[in-house]
């Protein structure tokens, strides 16, 4: 039968092909007799024209009556009649009557295997000659007066590739199934490349679609997956040899990612996930290699595909604890990577002198999947509170690559890199409040919490000197907390003796905190002219308004036994509580005096109020705790200094000098 079948389909074949030779040898002659009668009637024209003016200027020669009857017995030749018989009046006609008689032999050749089933052939036989009738359909198709056939094409594969998956014939006979539709999506990626696009691209889908159910039904790793490897390679490779194929190399991406999708919930996946993932990554980054540096900016797409591609894969495959479980391993490809990137980025620059301005949205793709590559190495290379100032490191190389090679692509880098390095020091700072083990907690505070700090003040003052005011605030800004967040954590380990955990604040612990954010606000105001100068005023306003607020809500708590019940800390030193109104009472007018020769009215006035009360809660707690001292002496005293931070608010040029 399967001979039979085979018969049938050449005879078939080799009638449509004669018939269509046939065709086009009578369509040639009948074009070929046009022109000669159009020629004779262009001659004829004008032996009458001239005829005509000789007679109106009366000159008749025996020559004229000679010369007239070649032409007049040239329109009445056979051959003449026969061009008049076969030219058609209307040619639109006869454009349709050929199309039709196309569509005809179109349909008949697609829908010809479904004959052999009365024959008793083998329905998965049908079908693969079905499929392999759709990719002949998208070879015809090359030829333009056989345009038609791609659109027959797209029908056959759609037809034939879906009975074949839902009959099971593809998964009974998969090798049959899968080799004519590896070849049917070769094909159609043929016909996109040399001629349309949507045809291509729709029996390319069907195709790839078909293979995938195939390789779903008898696994990845089979006939059904090497022939959705072929077709996604192939697109992937297609795609980017031209810029109207972008959709295609997109859509091999996303197909890439489907198969991996798939092949993760199979059993094959223990052994194939990871030659497969790292195949699909080295496709796409070695096409985005050799085409973004020919395109530069018109490469965007291509530079997505190359840099999301490798990066995913990576991911992938050291979560899925594969080949890349070990995170040295995976921080060196993360490395190795991002190297890559930049080769691509230098490349594409000095390829014809374009420079970094003519890359556009193609340097940005390449730069940001660099720094996070980088990013992903530090983070899984080094331990935490190395990885802090290793991201700062990044920050600060960023900023000296825009200063060499100017883009606003390095600023946002370092923004990110910056990041990175904010949540190492918060890990860091998180390890050593739950008092992690096998760390030594300075060695926390020092590496992962203030190192970072200078690291990104230098960044800052840089990318200052550029006029670069966003990332040098955003630098700026992660230094000043860094400083901030590593002071208070080492008064934590001094007041608690490392037993943090175990050891609640105590109200002068609390002061020591209030006069380092204070003490901070400080010197950023007196330093307020240099570096990122809005971060900084923003910085020093907002540190001294909170610990102002702190400092009036923890004295405010002494009217309860809330401090009391809290415990005095690892020092006997902590137990004289009037420490803790003595400390922000004196940096809070020291806070005062330098707003008021520095003509700022209303922080120096806030800075005078609050600080004057804390230190009458200094004085009427120091009466108190004398044992000596008589009890009317504590409430005079007290209330004398009460009525005095009050009184002080409305004395003469307190607010200017």
């Amino acid at each position: 039968m399967a001979l039979l079948l085979l018969g049938q389909a050449i005879v078939m074949a080799l009638g449509a092909a004669f018939f269509w030779r046939r065709h086009k040898a009578l369509r040639d002659e009948v074009a070929l007799l046009t022109r000669t009668v159009a020629a004779l009637e262009v001659r004829a024209a004008a032996s009458s024209t001239r005829r005509a003016r000789r007679a109106q200027s009366g000159v008749v020669t025996p020559m004229t009556e000679v010369a007239s009857a070649p032409t007049l017995t040239a329109l009445n030749t056979p051959i003449a009649r026969a061009g008049r018989a076969w030219t058609p009046p209307r040619p639109v006609a006869n454009d349709r009557l050929d199309e039709g008689v196309r569509n005809i032999l179109l349909t008949a050749a697609t829908m010809a295997p479904a004959f052999a089933l009365f024959f008793g052939v083998h329905i998965g036989a049908v079908i693969s000659f079905g499929v392999s009738i759709a990719a002949g359909m998208m070879l015809i198709a090359l030829r333009p007066d056989w345009a038609r056939a791609a659109w027959a094409g797209v029908i056959g594969a759609a037809v034939w590739g879906g009975l074949g998956i839902q009959l099971g014939a593809a998964a009974a006979s998969p090798i049959a199934f899968a080799v004519p539709i590896a070849a049917t999506g070769l094909s159609a990626l043929l016909y996109a490349h040399l001629r349309q696009l949507a045809p291509g691209a729709l029996v390319t889908l069907i195709s790839a679609v078909a293979a995938l159910a195939l390789a779903s039904q008898t696994g990845v790793v089979g006939a059904g997956g090497v022939a959705y490897g072929i077709i996604v390679a192939t697109a992937a490779i297609v795609g980017a040899m031209s810029l109207r194929l972008d959709a295609l190399h997109i859509a091999a991406f996303i197909a890439a990612l489907a198969g991996l999708l798939v092949l993760s919930g199979q059993d094959a996946a223990a052994i194939w996930f990871t030659p497969v993932a790292t195949w699909a990554g080295a496709l796409f980054l070695g096409v985005a290699v050799i085409r973004v540096p020919q395109l530069g900016a018109r490469g965007a797409a291509i530079g997505a595909t190359g840099v999301l591609a490798p990066l995913a894969m990576i991911g992938a495959l050291h979560v899925a604890q594969q080949g890349l479980a070990d995170v040295r391993m995976a921080a060196a490809a993360f490395a190795v990577v991002g190297a890559m990137f930049g080769a691509i980025i230098y490349a594409a620059a000095t390829r014809r002198e374009r420079g970094l301005a003519c890359m556009n949205a193609t340097l940005w793709i390449l730069a940001l999947g660099a720094v996070m590559a980088f990013v992903s190495a530090i983070g899984l290379a080094l331990p935490t509170p190395l990885a802090a100032p290793a991201a700062a490191l990044l920050a600060l190389a960023a900023i000296g690559l825009d200063h060499r090679l100017p883009a606003a692509v390095w600023r946002a880098c370092a923004s990110i890199a910056v990041a990175a390095a904010a949540y190492h020091a918060l890990t860091s700072s998180d390890m050593v409040l739950h008092e992690t083990p096998g760390w030594n907690v300075w060695l926390l505070i020092g590496l992962g919490v203030a190192a970072p700090a200078p690291i990104a003040a230098a960044a800052a003052h840089f990318a200052e000197r550029n006029r670069r005011l966003f990332a040098a605030g955003v630098l700026e800004t992660f230094a000043i907390a860094a400083i901030v967040i590593a002071a208070s954590l080492a008064l934590r380990i001094l007041c608690t003796r490392g037993t943090v955990m175990l050891t609640p604040i105590s109200f002068v612990e609390l002061s020591g905190h209030i006069a380092i954010w204070l003490g901070v606000a400080l010197g950023l105001g007196v330093r307020q002219q240099h570096g990122a100068k809005h971060v900084r005023a923003a910085a020093s306003i907002a540190l001294g308004i909170w610990g102002a607020f702190v400092s009036v809500l923890a004295a405010g708590m002494w009217l309860s036994t809330y401090w009391i019940g809290r415990g005095d800390g690892a020092y006997p030193v902590l137990s004289i509580h009037a420490l803790g109104f003595a400390a922000p009472a004196a940096l809070l007018l020291t806070h005062w005096y330098f707003w008021r020769d520095h003509n700022a009215p209303l922080r120096a006035r806030g800075a005078l109020a609050v600080g004057a009360l804390m230190l009458a809660g200094f004085i009427a707690l120091g009466l108190s705790r004398l044992e000596e001292a008589p009890d009317w002496a504590a409430v005079l005293g007290g209330g004398a200094a009460f009525a005095a931070a009050v009184g002080v608010n409305f004395a003469p040029r307190v607010a200017r000098a």
